[in-house]
């Protein structure tokens, strides 16, 4: 199988939203080494824009992405959608928990 790796880039609406997020995202870090098939699952915060910030998963397969997805409820995404290319995210305060459990 192959390795999948997903890159999310985040830009919040402002610095405490910012903060709280990347927190929020640094304890499930500490949780996902535990997590089967996970091999790195970072956030990265910009140096010079503080509201900017990525995460980056990397993952043993497609497969063990889509039980890790399964196992917290998710829907995982269909096997058409390119993993080569990444996102922005406007996070807005009081949507952080639909991102992060």
């Amino acid at each position: 199988m192959k390795e999948i790796r997903i890159l999310v880039q985040f830009a919040a609406e402002n610095l405490a939203v910012a903060d709280n997020h990347v927190a929020q995202l640094e304890t499930t870090c500490s949780r996902m080494s535990h997590t089967p098939g996970c091999l790195q699952f970072e956030v990265f915060r910009s140096a010079t824009q503080r509201r900017r910030y990525a995460l980056i998963e990397h993952w043993a397969s497609q497969t063990a992405h889509e039980a890790f997805q399964l196992a917290r409820g998710a829907r995982p995404e269909p096997p058409a959608v390119s993993r080569s290319s990444a996102s922005t995210t406007t996070i807005k305060p009081g949507s952080l928990d639909r991102l992060v459990s």
